[in-house]
């Protein structure tokens, strides 16, 4: 029986260690992009209110995506950090998929891989997989750095001014991103 709540832990363990970024420990302690006056909602940072960062991703197509050139047109952006081994970012960007059609034209989902060893030709073969329609684009550790991302399947919902809505990690539930998904639509 002792043997059987080691096993158990031990496979906890590793699937918590599983699903958090590599560069955990470079990023830990970063205040770059971070307010650290919580009572401060100005400035750049990832706090509700803050203006996100801005950043440039090159997606797996060659198109380049700036996050300030998406607001300033008034679009909002949910900024998805994901890698191919995670399984909880998969039932997410799935979960996104089904969603992405009835949301196109009200948002822009950004689907950013966080594992700085995987290069675009793995992520290429994993769209080619699964067919997901929203760009999709591996992250500069800048990027990880600014968003403090840490963990994966680390979303950040972006008005159409550019501040933070709302930001988060783990799976979520289809109800829980029809919420994300209208707040993001009506912002």
């Amino acid at each position: 029986m002792k043997s059987l709540v080691w096993v158990i832990a031990i496979a906890t363990l590793v699937l918590i260690a599983g699903c958090s970024n590599s560069l955990s420990s470079q990023i830990t302690g970063s205040t770059v992009g971070i307010d650290t006056d919580p009572s401060d909602d100005a400035g750049i940072g990832t706090r509700k209110g803050q203006f996100a960062p801005d950043f440039s991703v090159e997606t797996i197509d060659g198109e380049t995506i700036k996050l300030s050139e998406l607001t300033a047109s008034g679009k909002p952006a949910m900024v998805y950090f994901w890698t191919t081994w995670c399984p909880n970012c998969l039932e997410d960007l799935a979960v996104m998929k089904d969603m992405y059609p009835d949301y196109k034209d009200d948002f822009e989902i950004i689907a950013i891989n966080m594992d700085t060893d995987e290069d675009m030709d793995k992520i290429r073969a994993f769209n080619a997989k699964h067919d997901f329609p929203f760009p999709m684009a591996n992250a500069p550790t800048s990027v990880l750095r600014d968003y403090n991302v840490i963990y994966t399947s680390t979303k950040v919902a972006v008005d159409s001014s550019g501040k933070v809505l709302w930001k988060g990690s783990g799976v979520l539930s289809s109800q829980y991103f029809v919420t994300l998904f209208e707040g993001l639509k009506n912002s």
